[in-house]
């Protein structure tokens, strides 16, 4: 894995990373040193990568909870083959409500660039 000082990640634009054993993301300009030594560091993308759900994606969902709880007789498999032939257009208005919800998540992947004091 290629390897870059704090300053040199500063310096090429990179503004985050994560810390090993950390949760969230640290700003380069205040990551400690010591942090990186102790437990090591990768620099991550400085523009966030947001979760979304796509309408076909949903439709699945559907499809499977149909097709895999009880609580559903459909042997015949009628009902998740409803679904299944059901436009993406139906599912949109909904995907836009959960990707609206989950919108205050996001993550910011790593470059494969390993962060040294």
């Amino acid at each position: 894995m290629e390897e870059m000082t704090v300053a040199e990640a500063i310096e090429k634009g990179y503004e985050y990373c994560y810390v090993d054993g950390d949760e969230s993301v640290t700003e380069l300009k205040h990551v400690d040193p010591d942090d990186i030594r102790s437990h090591g560091a990768v620099i991550c993308q400085s523009e966030p990568v947001f979760y979304t759900m796509r309408p076909e994606r949903i439709r699945e969902l559907i499809e499977d909870c149909i097709r895999n709880d009880q609580s559903f007789h459909d042997p015949e498999d009628e009902m998740a083959s409803a679904v299944d032939k059901m436009e993406d257009s139906v599912f949109e208005p909904l995907a836009d409500a959960v990707n609206e919800a989950i919108s205050c998540v996001c993550f910011y992947p790593s470059v494969g660039i390993k962060l040294i004091p």
